[in-house]
Parts: C-alpha cells; sequence; structure tokens
C-alpha cells in the first residue's frame, strides 16, 4: 500500500496467496497483471486478460470503472461489487507501483455475502416485528433499564389522544395522563415493579385532552436479550372503558335487585312483629281477660316491640355510614377483645377456642372497634353453629401484601347452594335473627379494602377468612418492634391459646 505521493513499492507477491481475500494488480488498460490463489480459485488464471472480461464477462470496458478514480485521484476507494455468480464482495483499492515503476491499482475483495444476509435477514426481523407493534390494537411501549421511552406504538393516539412522539419527547407525559385519583397507586405500582420479574398488572384511568375518562388495563413485565441480561421494561395497555361501564350498569342493576330483595324481606321482618301486636291489642280491647291472660299479652307486645327495634338499630347499622378512624391496629389484640366479650357463650356452649398468633405480627392500618365487631359476629356465629360442643380455631396468616384471620368451626358448614346467599341482607337460618350481621361484617371489611369470603373445610366444618391489607409505611419504629403479648384477662381465659 502506499499513498498519493508516494506509491508503495512491492517485488515479492508470495505473502498475498496466505490472505483470505481475492488480490489482482490491474494495469490502466485494464489488464490484470497478477492474481493471488484466491483470486485464481475464484475466476482463474488471469493471463493478462482484461478486468471486464474476467470479472463481468464482458467484451468491452464497462460505462464507468470505479479502478481509474484511482488512478486519477489516489487514495483508498472502497465499494461493494456483485459477482456475475451473485456473490457479494467490499472492494477496497490503492495505488501500487512496481519494482520497474509501473503504476497499477492493487484490488482486494473480501466475500460479504452472509454478512450482508445477515443484515437483511435482521432489518426483515426488525420490520416485521415493528409492524407487528405498530399495528397492534393495543396501546404497547417499550421502557430503557433506565425508565426512558424508547418505543411507543401509534395505537397510542387512538387510546390517550395524544400522539406517540409527544411521550417520547415529554418522559413525565406517561404520568401526567393518569386520573388525579388513581396516580398514588400507579406510582406504587411503578415502585412494586421493580422488585418482580413476573407478568404485573393494575387497572386504572387515564384523562383524554378533552377530559374524558378512560379505563386502561395495565400489564408489564421485564424484558431480557439473549444472553440474559435486562433490556427494559415491555408494556401493554389495553382500552377497558366499555368493559368497565358494562360492569358498572350490570352493578348498578344487581343493587336495584338487591334493593327490591331488601324491601321484601324487610316489609316480612316488620309485617311479623306487627302483626303479634295488632292480634293482641285486639283480643285485649274487644275481649274480657284475666289479669295473668292480659300480662301474656302485654309481654308479648313488649318482645315484639323489643324485635322491632333490634331490626331498626340493625338496618340502621347496615344503611348508615361507619365511623372509620383507621390507627395502627394489632390484630392480636382485638381478636383477644373479642373472645373475651364472648367467654361465657362460649363456655355455656363448651367450645374450645384455639388461637393461633405469630409473634412480630405486623400491625395493619384500621378501626380497631369495627374489627372487633366483625371478629364477634363471626364468633357468635361460629358457637350458634356448634350447640353441642366443638372446637373454634382462630389462625392468622401474614403474607407479602395482606394478613389472613382465619376462623374455622367443627360445625355442620354451610351446603353449597347457600354459601354464596349467607352475604346477602336479611338472609339467615336462625328462627330470631335479622340476617345483617354477615351483611354489615362484609361492609365493614370492604372499607378497610380487605375481603370477607367463606368455604366449607375438608372436615365439614364452616371457614370464615378476612383478608386485610398490610400497612407498614410510616410507622413509628417502637411499633414495628412491638412483640405480641397476650393480655392478663386472656391469659386467665381457658379458651384461649395461643400459637407458638
Amino acid at each position: 500500500m502506499m499513498s498519493e505521493q508516494e506509491p508503495e513499492k512491492v517485488d515479492n507477491y508470495q505473502i498475498l496467496d496466505l490472505l483470505p481475500v481475492f488480490v489482482y494488480l490491474q494495469e490502466q488498460d485494464y489488464t490484470i497483471r497478477y492474481g493471488n490463489h484466491n483470486f485464481h480459485q475464484l475466476f482463474g488464471e488471469p493471463g493478462c486478460r482484461p478486468c471486464y472480461e474476467i470479472l463481468r464477462g464482458r467484451s468491452e470496458p464497462c460505462e464507468t470503472c470505479p479502478t481509474f478514480h484511482v488512478f486519477s485521484e489516489g487514495g483508498v476507494h472502497e465499494w461493494e461489487w456483485m459477482s456475475i455468480n451473485g456473490r457479494m464482495y467490499m472492494i477496497r483499492e490503492s495505488l501500487f507501483r512496481d519494482t520497474l515503476g509501473t503504476d497499477m491499482v492493487l484490488v482486494s475483495g473480501i466475500d460479504i455475502t452472509d454478512l450482508k444476509q445477515a443484515e437483511d435477514d435482521a432489518r426483515l426481523n426488525e420490520e416485521r416485528f415493528r409492524t407487528v407493534a405498530d399495528f397492534t390494537y393495543d396501546w404497547e411501549y417499550w421502557l430503557s433499564t433506565d425508565g426512558e421511552l424508547i418505543y411507543n406504538s401509534p395505537s397510542c393516539e387512538r387510546i390517550t389522544g395524544r400522539p406517540a412522539l409527544h411521550f417520547i419527547h415529554s418522559p413525565y407525559l406517561l404520568v401526567d395522563i393518569v386520573h388525579p385519583e388513581d396516580r398514588a397507586a400507579m406510582e406504587k405500582h411503578a415502585l412494586d415493579e421493580l422488585q418482580t420479574d413476573q407478568v404485573y398488572s393494575l387497572d386504572f384511568r387515564i384523562l383524554t385532552p378533552d377530559g374524558t375518562e378512560r379505563w386502561i388495563a395495565h400489564a408489564c413485565q421485564p424484558v431480557f436479550n439473549s444472553d440474559g441480561n435486562p433490556w427494559g421494561r415491555r408494556v401493554s395497555n389495553r382500552d377497558i372503558t366499555e368493559r368497565k361501564h358494562a360492569e358498572e350498569a350490570l352493578l348498578h342493576a344487581e343493587r336495584l335487585a338487591a334493593m327490591g330483595r331488601l324491601v321484601a324481606s324487610l316489609a316480612h321482618e316488620i309485617n311479623n312483629p306487627l302483626q303479634a301486636i295488632c292480634n293482641s291489642i285486639e283480643l285485649m280491647m274487644n275481649f274480657p281477660l284475666e289479669e295473668e291472660e292480659r300480662q301474656s299479652y302485654l309481654r308479648t307486645v313488649w318482645q315484639e316491640i323489643q324485635r322491632l327495634k333490634k331490626v331498626a338499630v340493625e338496618i340502621l347499622d347496615f344503611a348508615r355510614p361507619k365511623h372509620m378512624r383507621k390507627v395502627p391496629t394489632q390484630i392480636a389484640d382485638v381478636l383477644e377483645s373479642a373472645l373475651s366479650l364472648t367467654e361465657k357463650q362460649l363456655r355455656h356452649n363448651k367450645i374450645q377456642v384455639k388461637l393461633l398468633v405469630p409473634r412480630n405480627l405486623p400491625p395493619i392500618f384500621a378501626s380497631p372497634d369495627l374489627l372487633r365487631q366483625v371478629f364477634l359476629n363471626l364468633i357468635i356465629n361460629a358457637s350458634e353453629q356448634m350447640p353441642n360442643g366443638g372446637i373454634l380455631i382462630i389462625s392468622v396468616r401474614v403474607l407479602p401484601d395482606h394478613v389472613d384471620i382465619v376462623f374455622e368451626d367443627t360445625g355442620s358448614g354451610i351446603p353449597f347452594d347457600k354459601a354464596k346467599m349467607i352475604f346477602e341482607p336479611f338472609y339467615t337460618t336462625k328462627t330470631d335473627g335479622t340476617g345483617l350481621g354477615l351483611s354489615i361484617s362484609q361492609s365493614i371489611i370492604s372499607q378497610h379494602n380487605g375481603q370477607l369470603d367463606v368455604h366449607n373445610s375438608p372436615a365439614g366444618g364452616a371457614v370464615f377468612t378476612v383478608s386485610l391489607p398490610t400497612a407498614l409505611i410510616g410507622l413509628p419504629e417502637e411499633e414495628l418492634q412491638r412483640e405480641y403479648r397476650p393480655r392478663k384477662t386472656a391469659a386467665k381465659s381457658k379458651t384461649s391459646h395461643r400459637g407458638r
């Protein structure tokens, strides 16, 4: 090789036979004077034939010859060339001077056919993948490992009302469009998703430029390259606004139907004692009665009035909003308080209680009074389902994001066809019950963002599970470290046993 000012002089070509490329020397009259071993294998012996005959199978020079630029301009020239057998080569040419001082062009060519094919395949695959992503109906985007938005599908505009590029240029727009009431949940989701390699999903609302609310079903998961290194997160957002509206319409219809059943049950609950009161008063007004018989009717009137008052109180408890003052609450303390209040009834019914509570149970934000009301109702219900004695096991299980309080009895259980009805207002299997206890309990747990479920155990008894979300953020350190210790009153109870 040589520079434009001083052509290179070479007097030994044998080293060129060792190169994995074809090399030849071309004179200004197109004659190929020399070709290395690789050139011979590809194109045969040069035999001082012109380049256009050997390389292109032509009988006359090409209209434009790239090689002649080197003679006139010097320097190094690179270009791609396809041979008559369909192979692609990267050609590199530079000025060369032999020992006799003759100027020629040294040409080398490396086969890049496989490389070009791989590039074409990669480009085609990229186009295919981009076509799939760009024309998907859902709004898809891709975040890099540092949170940068590196791809945003065009469907974004159909769902959000904003062009996809707006999100690329304004990184915070993804958060800004979230409905203010859902923003805290979305920000928590953004933190939680970084701690898991599983699919993470969330439903939330966004606001379009004209203020329209749209519901989004959001799902994201980490993506990795072929070496297993993280490449960020892939996100899919589906517009579920119509589905949410349909669910709301169905829920409204169910509420109307429940209200109809409530009114019918309420009329029945009120009518029976009113009928007994009317009959008793009518008998006392229209017939001469002995004093003892008259007192009996008066007791009936008083008892039925008390029954009406009880119904009225439970209806008010069911209908009016509960006072929700949430404070850091130890579940163990609330359970022991409820057990101490029911201790006499449990002992009378020969119910053995096993209380299994782990040490260092984390506190939750809750209303202790309302939770006690729920626990009391579940304990009393379990006791009444075991009139001849039995065992009530109350256990607490701590899970990553919630805590379960399980009430399992050894009674006769709940018939399969009744399990879905027991939480409905005024549904009861008791002769003197109003059927509002479990409905009120479920309402209280719902206000705590929890769930109250029921099923039968393998042994046949009923199992009620109260699931409540845990909340440790913001609690003082001494509260987090406090161990659970049974109260002195509970320690004296023969029916309460703390699990180890």
